[in-house]
């Protein structure tokens, strides 16, 4: 669409994949390690535009706020830091109901396409339950590579911890001006809501 794209993870091995599946994308986008909280030291220019879609599963306050001050410091003035959760909508006392609509759409159980490159086949079923801090996704790998098969589970806790009011704070502490929620209209029926912090 005609954006310069970077991309970056924490991970390794995540930044190894992404770019190998851009290029067969046929895609020219640049990749870097960096976790969020430390992006001014491994990102080499700024942005107009930082998206994250896993904002929402930081786990602590502390951490919340360094992610927050790392992303703010690669934007340029004006740019916009887009990312899922509670939006502007929500009352902080929904967290219960978001819980339990979240799991009605997602469902209990998910088994996604099997997947196969260069002999290794993989099929991901998940299982999901709800807890008080969101939703537990136990997502169970089964691989079968060189007619070895292996189980390995990965347990994902997809969040609704954080409340709207607590998105600002930590935002307006990092810095940013402005933040305020936008509704986008999704694939299915329901609209898509992304939070939006300016600085």
């Amino acid at each position: 669409m005609g954006y310069e794209v970077e991309g970056s993870d924490g991970s390794a091995i995540a930044v190894k994949y992404a770019s190998q599946l851009a290029k067969e994308e046929g895609l020219r986008i640049k990749f870097f390690r960096s976790r969020w909280e430390e992006l001014e030291k491994h990102s080499r220019r700024k942005f107009d535009c930082v998206y994250n879609d896993a904002f929402a599963w930081v786990t602590s306050r502390e951490s919340l706020e360094a992610s927050a001050r790392g992303i703010y410091s690669v934007l340029n003035k004006g740019g916009k830091f887009i990312f899922q959760g509670a939006h502007q909508w929500s009352e902080d006392s929904d967290k219960e109901k978001l819980i339990e609509e979240d799991l009605k759409k997602e469902g209990r159980f998910q088994v996604l396409a099997p997947y196969e490159k260069k002999g290794l086949k993989l099929i991901v079923l998940i299982t999901r339950e709800k807890t008080p801090e969101g939703i537990l996704g136990n997502r169970i790998h089964i691989i079968e590579e060189k007619d070895q098969m292996r189980v390995e589970v990965a347990s994902v806790l997809d969040m609704i911890k954080w409340t709207r009011q607590e998105y600002v704070s930590v935002l307006k502490k990092a810095g940013f001006r402005e933040v305020y929620s936008a509704k986008e209209n999704g694939r299915g029926a329901e609209p898509y809501i992304l939070n939006i912090g300016v600085k």
